[in-house]
């Protein structure tokens, strides 16, 4: 059935698919061949669409021949009489299947301008299948229905030169064993809610940068969470709190941590800090306070202090397995409310300069 450019047809004993070729001349002609590519196999029918026509006009014998890769084939001809004004659209053809690598519309003779009305025609190149139907249109189709329309089969392609847009009031919903969406530009996603959810995984690649920016941003992982970067991580935000029940570690080559007004490292139970070298430096005043005991232990101990060093204790014990020996450029004074000074064998005061005094038993007084 075909009226004002647009064709169906039906065969329960099987047409096939239709691949459409668009033809491509002057408007009118005599005779103009057009190539297939990529050409089509096992064309059993061929079927002409145009908008406005085509026409033939006589009088002149026309025909329609199909290039299958060697030689011409005929598959059309007509004879017009002198005021003949034959209309082309709808003219479907059947022949013995054969490949379609070109396409030639001829008339002989020609009469200058033969053919008219080319300008928008659509050849339909039909294939056999198990049973059939085929819908074209040089324009337009519409398919409503008042409650449900539904397209089954095992596969389904949609093809749009332009754009393709589905809609729909309530739900959209695609489905499959394996659903894949590809973009050569740039691919949208809006809504105002959007939930993906992978049952095993789930993998986002950026060639360039990902982003992922939102009021509140929660990452959440039932085994473990993993970050790798090749270049580096960097973390901004006004507060941030890192909380693990368990044990946390991190290794860097090297570090750096700062703090603008103050930084406080807190440990329930111990503290070890452990390191090749540890330097300590502050501007101000260093606290050190313990509710217990305070050890200090090193092959060596020095403490220095540019103005002056003061020790306080209760009760204070100097202990030395070799000698020990004070200094002062000034003075030295030693003073107690009372108690005495005792030596395994004896000790001694020197003073560089002359002293008077007693020395008794080794004892300068």
């Amino acid at each position: 059935m075909s009226s004002g450019g647009s064709l169906v047809r039906l065969s329960p004993e099987g047409e096939g698919e239709f691949v459409g070729f668009v033809w491509e001349s002057a408007r009118s002609f005599d005779s103009f061949e057009n190539v297939v590519s990529p050409s089509v196999s096992e064309v059993e029918e061929l079927v002409i669409v145009g908008g406005a026509g085509p026409y033939a006009r006589g009088a002149s014998e026309v025909s329609i021949d199909l290039y299958d890769g060697s030689s011409w084939v005929s598959v059309w001809s007509a004879s017009l009489g002198a005021e003949a004004y034959y209309s082309l659209g709808g003219l479907s053809v059947r022949f013995a299947s054969q490949s379609v690598s070109g396409v030639r519309v001829r008339s002989a003779p020609g009469l200058t301008q033969t053919f008219e009305g080319w300008s928008d025609v659509v050849i339909h190149f039909g294939r056999r299948s198990s049973g059939s139907v085929s819908v074209s249109s040089a324009w337009r189709i519409e398919a409503s229905a008042g409650e449900e329309v539904r397209v089954s089969s095992m596969d389904v392609g949609v093809d749009a030169g332009g754009s393709v847009d589905v809609s729909s009031v309530e739900g959209v919903h695609v489905s499959g064993s394996d659903v894949s969406v590809s973009s050569s530009v740039s691919m949208d996603v809006s809504s105002r809610d959007v939930s993906v959810v992978a049952g095993d995984r789930l993998d986002a690649y950026g060639g360039g940068g990902v982003g992922v920016t939102g009021g509140s941003v929660g990452v959440g992982s039932l085994g473990r969470l993993v970050g790798v970067s090749a270049g580096g991580v960097s973390l901004t935000t006004e507060d941030a709190v890192v909380r693990a029940d368990g044990s946390m570690e991190a290794y860097v080559g090297s570090g750096v941590i700062g703090a603008s007004s103050s930084l406080a490292v807190h440990a329930g139970s111990s503290l070890g800090v452990s390191t090749g070298m540890l330097s300590v430096s502050v501007e101000g005043a260093v606290e050190a306070v313990s509710g217990g005991e305070m050890s200090l232990h090193g092959e060596s101990l020095s403490v220095e202090s540019s103005s002056s060093a003061s020790v306080s204790t209760v009760d204070g014990v100097l202990r030395a397995s070799g000698g020990v020996g004070g200094y002062g450029s000034g003075g030295v004074s030693v003073s107690a409310g009372g108690g005495g000074a005792g030596s395994g064998e004896w000790w001694s005061v020197g003073c560089p300069c002359a002293a008077r005094g007693v020395c008794v038993g080794g004892v300068f007084s």
